[in-house]
């Protein structure tokens, strides 16, 4: 019979972008992290390449994240990382928090390496620092960084 138990549900029309991702983190925020979940994935669905995608797919995976589900979580970053490398302000809490997924998942030699990869590629974000103390804790040194110069590398003065 149509329409009965087991059936697919019919995927809903989109509601407008902006709406959609301002009730998602309005429930996010809430702590309606469930709903939150299922708009962040309405969103993405619906809106997979406007601008606000990236911090629907960071959101998905902070909510996974928070609900303890790591192994999701770390696959849900690792979508932000590698569906929207540019124009992407996202990218160092992806790092961040793909490190301390890995981390609670055992896998410290990968997690330092989002750790150094988010020092590396955002030295002035402000999760650097505490990229860093994870690093520490692990038994790791946090890598140099040294900001990029347009002119190229000069030379210490002598004397």
């Amino acid at each position: 019979m149509p329409g009965g138990a087991g059936a697919a549900a019919p995927q809903l029309p989109c509601m407008p972008s902006s709406d959609l991702y301002n009730a998602a983190l309005r429930d996010r925020n809430g702590g309606n992290l469930t709903l939150s979940l299922q708009e962040f994935q309405d969103y993405l669905r619906c809106y997979g390449n406007m601008d606000m995608a990236p911090n629907a797919q960071y959101y998905i995976g902070w909510i996974h994240y928070s609900q303890g589900d790591y192994p999701t979580a770390a696959q849900d970053f690792d979508a932000v990382l590698e569906k929207y490398p540019d124009n992407n302000n996202k990218m160092p809490d992806a790092f961040y928090y793909k490190g301390l997924a890995l981390v609670k998942m055992n896998q410290r030699t990968a997690a330092s390496e989002e750790f150094i990869q988010l020092i590396q590629r955002f030295p002035s974000n402000s999760l650097a620092p505490q990229a860093c103390t994870q690093l520490k804790e692990m038994g790791k040194n946090c890598p140099t960084t040294h900001a990029p110069s347009r002119a190229g590398a000069k030379k210490a003065k002598k004397g």
